[in-house]
């Protein structure tokens, strides 16, 4: 703070006063115009302002000179209440039971980010479901455009197999050959995912092109986070699928007799 006058404020709600830094605001004390009827007020001069991005600290949030605010308010050198960051935002409830049994339920209170969010929790969450029953679906036309994709290539190499058998190749050798090229298929596949899911990741991340209205969302870009234990599982979950809905394209190709592959000339 540049003096004891100064003041920041949200985004929205300088939108909302139209000031911008260096124009002034007067802050007026309304609990001491409730309780004994005297208009108190005083100037303060923008500095700065922030944005969070969060529509309730962009429009409610204001920071002024602590020594100020105890001035102004009579708080006699006390607070009213405390902000506190923890290691791990998502296990904050650990830390909300400890404070609670430390410092006793009456006259104070705890609160978390989940608690004073829940709503938006719960609809996150909510959300979340139709979105893993849409991958799934894909996951599912994915597998079933590689099993067809196999059925047509046996169906295309028909003679091919039928000659291999009649130059020695078991059953097993020409089902091996299918399940190879599933296999292939699989991994060219996942590793395809894996570098093109790394660059929208990474793009997103750095240059947040994919935008969102923070007045419904509470943000105003779609976040991501590159999770390095989802590109061991997917790919590999992908790769086994690919190779099990191999076999049964592989095990029709591997009954194929050369007699049979003669007929299709």
């Amino acid at each position: 703070f540049n003096n004891n006058e100064s003041i920041i404020i949200g985004r929205k709600l300088s939108k909302s006063l139209q000031v911008e830094v260096g124009d002034s605001i007067m802050i007026i004390n309304i609990e001491k115009m409730a309780q004994e009827q005297i208009l108190e007020a005083k100037y303060f001069t923008i500095i700065n302002i922030f944005q969070t991005d969060f529509p309730e600290y962009d429009r409610l949030l204001v920071f002024i000179p602590i020594q100020t605010a105890d001035n102004f308010f009579a708080m006699d050198n006390s607070a009213s209440g405390l902000i506190l960051n923890v290691d791990n935002p998502e296990n904050v409830e650990l830390t909300d039971l400890d404070l609670a049994e430390e410092i006793g339920l009456y006259p104070y209170l705890t609160t978390t980010w989940k608690e004073r969010h829940s709503g938006l929790l719960e609809w996150l969450t909510i959300y979340d479901i139709p979105i893993k029953i849409i991958m799934i679906f894909i996951t599912a036309v994915g597998i079933f455009n590689i099993a067809a994709s196999l059925w047509m290539i046996i169906i295309e190499k028909t003679r091919d197999y039928g000659i291999m058998k009649s130059m020695g190749l078991s059953a097993d050798d020409i089902q091996n050959i299918i399940v190879k090229e599933g296999a292939f298929i699989g991994l060219a596949g996942a590793l395809g995912g894996i570098i093109i899911s790394i660059i929208i990741l990474y793009v997103q991340t750095t240059y947040h092109l994919i935008k969102l209205s923070n007045d419904i969302y509470f943000m105003n870009y779609l976040p991501v986070q590159i999770v390095p234990i989802y590109f061991i599982i997917y790919p590999f979950s992908a790769i086994f699928i690919t190779i099990l809905f191999s076999y049964f394209p592989a095990s029709r190709a591997s009954k194929i007799s050369p007699a049979e592959a003669m007929r299709y000339e």
